[in-house]
C-alpha cells in the first residue's frame, strides 16, 4: 500500500471576513477596543480585551458605550479596568505575574520601581539634576510612619495606580512635598499633569547612559508642589503645517525613455565621485558583524567623503534634478522640507536609480502620490516619519507577473481608475497601482487587473513558496488548486 501524502499544514487562524464589522456589533466593539489598547501602549491588546470580555462583559460594554467616540479616553478606561481585574495588558506584566497565576512563590515580589530596572530591560530613572526634591525609588515614610520624605519617584502604570489609591483615595494629602511620575495613560479620576520629563536611560547592551525625555503624568501626593526645574516650552503646530516625508526614486530606463537628457545625469552621478548603494561596508563572518575598528574606519571615511568637493558638487546637481522634476510635475505643491537622504543605487546600466526624500504638507500627499509613474519617477511614503494610520490608508493592486507592463502604461491605468499612482516593488521590479483602501477605485482596479477583489484583503497568510501578494485566503485556494 502506497504511503499517504502528508497533509498541508493549515493555518490555525479563522479566515477573516472581507466585509467590515457592522456598526454596534460585538466585532466592532472588539476592533475599537483593540485599537484603543494599542494607542495606550498595550502590546497584548487582544488577550487583554478577551480577558475583560470574559470576566466583566457588562462593565466592558458600559465603558465602551461611554468612551467609544474618544479612542484615548477609551484606552485609559480599559487599562484601569485591567488593573482592577488583575488582567495583564503588557507582556512584561504578564511574565512577572506568571508565578502568581500558576501558584508559585509570591511572598517576595519585586519592588515597584525595581521592575523598571530589571536585568533584561532597559535602565530608566528620573534625572535628579532637574528636580527640587531628591529622586527616590518610591515614596518613603519617616520613622513616625505618617509623614514622608520630600521626593519624587518614577513608576510604571500598575504601581502608580496602587500608590494613587493608597495616598489619595480618602482625599487627604501628605504634608510637604511628595509626587510620583507615572508612565502610561493619565487617570482622569485624579489631578495630574502630563509632561515630558528629563530621564537617564540606557539599553542593557548600551555602553553608557543617555539623557532624554519620556512622557509621564506627574501626580502631586503632598500639600506642596514638586516642580521640575527644566524650562519647558509648549508649542502647537497648525495641522496645515504638518509635514509628510515622501521618497522619490528616478528609474534609469523609464526616465531616459521619457526624458532623453536624463542619460547625462545618470552618467554624472555614477561617475565615481559619490558613493553608490550607501558606500562600501565592512564585512564580517555574519551579517552586520564587523570589528569595532573596522566600523570606526568606515565612519571616518564616510565623514571625509561628505567633505569631498566633487561629492558636494554631485549632491548639489542631484538636488537640482529632483527639484526640477518635482516642480515640473506639481507646480501648485510647495516643498516644505528640502531634499535629503540622497542615494544612488544599482550597478548595471539601465538598472540604476536615484533617490531622495523631501517633505510636503499632509493636504498635498494624495496629489503627489497620484503623480507616481510620470517621467520615470515613483513617489512613495518614506519609511522615516510615516505614521501607521497614514500608511494604512493605501494599498497596492499588483499587475500579474505573466503580463508585463511598462511604467507609462501603468500610470495611464492609474489615471483611468482615478487611483494614486504607480508603485514599483523594490526587489522584483513588479509594478502595481496604489489605491485608497476601501474606495470604489480600489475595487474597480482589483477586478480589472486581478479579476477579483481578493487582492484587497488586509489579512494575509505566510506560506513558504507563495508570494505575499498571492497570500489572501481566496488567492491561496486558487493557487493551490
Amino acid at each position: 500500500m502506497a504511503p499517504s501524502k502528508p497533509e498541508r499544514r493549515r493555518s490555525s487562524k479563522q479566515p477573516p471576513s472581507s466585509r467590515p464589522a457592522a456598526e454596534g456589533s460585538l466585532l466592532q466593539r472588539k476592533q475599537d477596543c483593540i485599537a484603543a489598547f494599542k494607542q495606550a501602549g498595550s502590546d497584548r491588546p487582544t488577550a487583554a480585551y478577551n480577558g475583560l470580555a470574559e470576566l466583566n462583559a457588562d462593565e466592558l460594554q458600559a465603558t465602551y458605550d461611554m468612551h467609544k467616540t474618544n479612542t484615548k479616553k477609551l484606552g485609559s478606561a480599559l487599562i484601569r479596568m485591567c488593573a482592577a481585574n488583575q488582567i495583564s495588558y503588557t507582556l512584561d506584566h504578564h511574565q512577572r505575574s506568571k508565578p502568581k497565576r500558576i501558584g508559585g512563590d509570591t511572598s517576595h515580589p519585586p519592588a515597584a520601581s525595581a521592575r523598571l530596572q530589571a536585568a533584561d530591560a532597559q535602565f530608566i530613572a528620573l534625572d535628579p539634576a532637574f528636580w527640587k526634591v531628591p529622586v527616590l525609588a518610591e515614596p518613603t515614610s519617616l520613622d513616625d510612619g505618617k509623614t514622608y520624605k520630600p521626593s519624587i519617584s518614577l513608576h510604571d502604570y500598575e504601581s502608580g495606580e496602587r500608590l494613587l489609591q493608597h495616598h489619595l483615595v480618602q482625599g487627604k494629602r501628605t504634608t510637604g512635598q511628595l509626587a510620583i511620575a507615572v508612565m502610561g495613560p493619565k487617570n482622569d479620576n485624579y489631578v495630574g499633569t502630563e509632561l515630558a520629563v528629563p530621564v537617564l536611560k540606557r539599553h542593557p547592551k548600551a555602553p553608557k547612559v543617555v539623557h532624554t525625555h519620556v512622557p509621564v503624568t506627574v501626580y502631586q501626593l503632598g500639600t506642596k508642589e514638586v516642580a521640575c526645574t527644566e524650562k519647558v516650552a509648549v508649542a502647537t503646530i497648525d495641522p496645515a503645517d504638518h509635514v509628510c516625508w515622501i521618497r522619490v526614486t528616478i528609474h534609469e530606463t523609464e526616465a531616459i525613455a521619457a526624458v532623453p537628457s536624463m542619460h547625462q545625469a545618470f552618467e554624472d552621478q555614477f561617475s565615481g565621485g559619490a558613493p553608490v548603494n550607501g558606500g562600501p561596508r565592512a564585512k564580517g563572518p555574519f551579517r552586520g558583524d564587523s570589528a569595532p575598528q573596522d566600523k570606526a574606519r568606515q565612519n571616518q571615511k564616510h565623514r571625509e567623503s561628505k567633505k569631498d568637493a566633487r561629492r558636494q558638487e554631485l549632491d548639489s546637481q542631484l538636488q537640482d534634478t529632483f527639484k526640477a522634476l518635482f516642480h515640473g510635475n506639481f507646480k501648485a505643491v510647495t516643498i516644505l522640507e528640502p531634499c535629503k537622504s540622497l542615494g544612488r543605487y544599482g550597478s548595471g546600466v539601465g538598472k540604476r536609480s536615484l533617490a531622495a526624500t523631501f517633505g510636503v504638507s499632509l493636504q498635498a500627499v494624495d496629489k503627489v502620490l497620484a503623480g507616481s509613474g510620470q517621467l520615470g519617477a515613483t513617489y512613495d511614503l518614506s519609511n522615516v516619519g510615516a505614521d501607521e494610520p497614514t500608511a494604512d490608508k493605501y494599498q497596492t493592486v499588483w499587475f500579474p507577473e505573466d503580463q508585463p507592463i511598462t511604467m507609462a502604461d501603468a500610470f495611464q491605468k492609474s489615471v483611468d481608475f482615478k487611483a494614486l499612482g504607480v508603485v514599483r516593488h523594490g526587489k522584483s521590479g513588479l509594478l502595481g497601482i496604489r489605491v485608497a483602501r476601501g474606495s470604489d477605485a480600489a475595487k474597480a482596479a482589483a477586478v480589472s487587473i486581478r479579476g477579483c477583489e481578493a487582492t484587497l484583503a488586509k489579512t494575509r497568510y505566510r506560506i513558504t513558496g507563495i508570494a505575499a501578494r498571492h497570500a489572501t485566503l481566496t488567492q491561496l485556494a486558487k493557487t493551490l488548486t
